[in-house]
């Protein structure tokens, strides 16, 4: 009944089958998860979670216990959980999948310039959904030794020397990886 109705506008729909005390939950805007989010231990094998927006799914995620998990955006989780998250998972948008443990998360376009590698006291992973742009002054040494796996909803611009380390470590991204046209870029 609800199908021709809904044809006519623009997007996708997603049916799901209805349980007697299912619980819906929905998430909207920029959401970071976690483990025990999506264990979803206060609630039902039957339940469904629902999040539109830019979606982080961060740290160890043994089980998820929904049935379903519908994500219309950007999804950003790691990749050691795909086997986990992506049976349950049903994404209109974008998927990028992060190596390592610990990631470093920007909701926005963002530049990252020697300063920051200095100061990482570990090797994470940088998930950004916007441009990144490395300036000036890192090296291809800070990058090696601090960065494990990047994931870029967007694009990548670094100076001439670094464009390759960027081609190596990047395993998603959904804009151009260039060469800088500057100083600073």
């Amino acid at each position: 009944a609800l199908g021709p109705a809904l044809a006519g506008g623009t997007g996708g729909v997603s049916y799901y089958p209805a349980a007697g005390e299912q619980d819906i939950k929905v998430l909207s805007g920029q959401v970071t998860l976690s483990g025990a989010m999506l264990a979803n231990a206060a609630g039902q094998a039957d339940d469904i979670l629902i999040a539109a927006g830019q979606v982080v799914i961060t740290g160890e995620i043994p089980t998820v216990g929904y049935r379903q998990m519908i994500i219309a955006g950007q999804l950003a989780a790691p990749s050691a959980s795909r086997d986990v998250i992506e049976p349950r998972a049903q994404v209109q948008g974008q998927a990028a999948w992060y190596r390592g443990d610990d990631p470093r998360v920007f909701f926005a376009d963002i530049s990252l310039g020697p300063d920051f590698f200095r100061v990482l006291d570990h090797p994470v992973s940088l998930v950004v959904l916007g441009d990144l742009t490395i300036t000036e002054g890192v090296t291809e040494a800070m990058i090696l030794e601090k960065i494990t796996g990047i994931s870029v909803f967007g694009g990548a611009t670094a100076p001439p020397g670094l464009v390759g380390v960027l081609q190596a470590l990047i395993t998603d991204a959904f804009g151009a990886i260039r060469v800088g046209d500057g100083p600073g870029s």
